[in-house]
């Protein structure tokens, strides 16, 4: 428990080194500001002390502020640590230079702002950017939902399914809203596409089964022209057995599909896909492999084209695409796009720590003749918002071979 303070307070004491190098000559103002600056700090850590234990005995949107604003204080800290990290580098080296020689190394005497209040006042601003950013993706992108629309050819698919209009939404994480009002929203939002079929690809809840409970009249309202097909990701599965057999209830309450390690065929005009769901399956050792994709497949064989429910997207990578060359196309969600990055696709911008950790962390892949497109997510968790990767909507046109 005490690493985390330890990591703080280091953060701190560094961060505070800017703040020191630019206060202002007022001997007042200067004790305004670091008895604001340290009392933040420690309501911070008692916070972190607080939420760590288990001790916060209030409402969840109070955990969901100190939460957010722990988060929030902490980057800021840090982008102003990698400016003076930066300026203290370069003065270590020079200071390893002028040991090497006998005579003193002088310099131009200089006037007005030293390069050490400049570097400082940078860091300053860079992290008073994050922490607006990180309050922006609270208070608002939180809750922006981007409708996202692609068209994927697949060479398989004959006349009767091309034009298939598939809605796909991941990573609700239930327990992380206040109210059902922005789910409410999100469901307009989804209805209003028309869709003929809406996958939902897994982490319905954080943990237990009571966080959705009051969601199921508002999910129940998600409509498709073939139906609502979902699967189980790996937070469905941190509560209890008994949490989990309820969430696979939910599932069905809300008219909902579900498929665990099995698939349902639609037929139009004598042609057929199928929709196969797994249960889930992460290559990292921490995340349940639930998922048999022999077991889903059985019985499939004779389709025109298959599509595959699956909430990791290394399940795509590691299998999916080794061994399962019939599987079509792969929808994943779990990554959250990490919730923080910066995408611009005019300039082919596209960047999150994420992609540290999975090689495919959002939008579409292809590998040889198959796809997957890995959702960013409906909802968040952990840092409650979202700092240039908002909450998805995917719309995706199925066509032909273009």
């Amino acid at each position: 428990m005490l690493l985390p303070i330890i990591i703080l307070l280091a953060i701190d004491l560094y961060a505070f080194q800017a703040v020191r190098t630019v206060l202002i000559d007022s001997p007042t103002l200067k004790l305004i500001l670091t008895v604001a600056y340290w009392m933040i700090s420690i309501a911070l850590y008692i916070g972190t002390i607080a939420i760590m234990q288990r001790e916060f005995n209030t409402t969840t949107l109070a955990i969901r502020i100190v939460f957010g604003a722990i988060i929030t204080f902490a980057v800021a800290k840090l982008f102003i640590v990698l400016f003076l990290l930066a300026e203290d580098s370069v003065r270590l080296v020079k200071w390893a230079v002028h040991q090497l020689y006998t005579q003193p190394i002088t310099g131009v005497k200089q006037h007005g702002i030293t390069r050490s209040q400049f570097i400082s006042k940078i860091g300053l601003l860079a992290g008073g950017f994050m922490l607006g950013s990180f309050v922006w993706g609270m208070v608002k992108t939180a809750y922006n939902y981007k409708v996202r629309k692609i068209s994927v050819p697949l060479a398989q698919l004959k006349s009767s399914f091309r034009g298939l209009k598939i809605v796909q939404i991941s990573d609700l994480h239930l327990g992380s809203f206040i109210g059902t009002e922005a789910i409410e929203h999100a469901v307009k939002i989804i209805n209003e596409q028309a869709a003929d079929v809406i996958f939902f690809t897994g982490d319905l809840v954080n943990a237990h089964a009571s966080e959705a409970e009051p969601f199921i009249p508002v999910l129940s309202q998600l409509k498709a022209k073939y139906g609502v097909y979902s699967t189980l990701g790996n937070h469905d599965y941190y509560g209890n057995e008994a949490d989990l057999a309820r969430i696979k209830t939910i599932h069905k309450e809300c008219g909902w599909t579900i498929l665990n390690n099995e698939h349902r065929v639609l037929e139009i005009d004598s042609q057929k896909i199928a929709i196969i769901g797994v249960e889930n399956w992460g290559e990292s050792r921490h995340f349940p492999k639930m998922g048999d994709l022999d077991k889903a497949c059985q019985g499939c064989e004779e389709v025109d084209a298959k599509l595959l429910l699956s909430h990791d997207p290394s399940h795509w990578n590691y299998v999916v695409s080794q061994n399962y060359k019939d599987i079509d196309i792969t929808f994943s969600g779990h990554t959250h796009g990490f919730q923080f990055g910066i995408e611009i696709p005019q300039l082919k911008i596209k960047w999150s720590p994420s992609q540290y950790a999975y090689k495919q962390w959002a939008g579409l892949y292809s590998r040889g003749k198959q796809y997957l497109y890995v959702n960013r997510g409906l909802g968040f968790i952990g840092f409650h918002g979202r700092v240039g990767i908002p909450p998805e909507i995917t719309v995706m046109d199925v066509v032909g071979k273009v």
